[in-house]
């Protein structure tokens, strides 16, 4: 499980690494300077709104925050995927679903 700890690091090594202050980002998340620090030092734990708003500030995923990874899919904009999807005919969305269950079959292998 991860701990406030190493949320806080990662929070810490991203706002270093744009070089904001704790006073920027608090401003920028709505926070007062005190909390922005009991988070990077582990001393707090976070609501899932203020994830939300850390994610946003940092244009990070919360995989990022809480597990140190990024999610594969957090860089997809799915209504550009929606919207090109329904452009596509009647046969393309064939072999697009024949694609998309070798995917899966794939995935369910590994």
């Amino acid at each position: 499980m991860t701990s406030a700890t190493e949320i806080g690091q990662r929070m810490r090594s991203c706002r270093k690494s744009i070089g904001l202050t704790q006073a920027e980002i608090a401003e920028k998340m709505d926070l007062s300077i005190n909390y922005v620090s009991d988070l990077e030092n582990g001393k707090k734990n976070m609501s899932i709104l203020t994830m939300a708003s850390l994610c946003k500030c940092f244009d990070k995923s919360a995989d990022y925050f809480l597990y140190g990874t990024e999610d594969k899919n957090a860089g997809i904009d799915m209504e550009k995927v929606i919207e090109f999807v329904s452009t596509l005919s009647n046969q393309q969305l064939d072999h697009l679903q024949t694609y998309v269950n070798s995917l899966i079959q794939l995935k369910s292998e590994a």
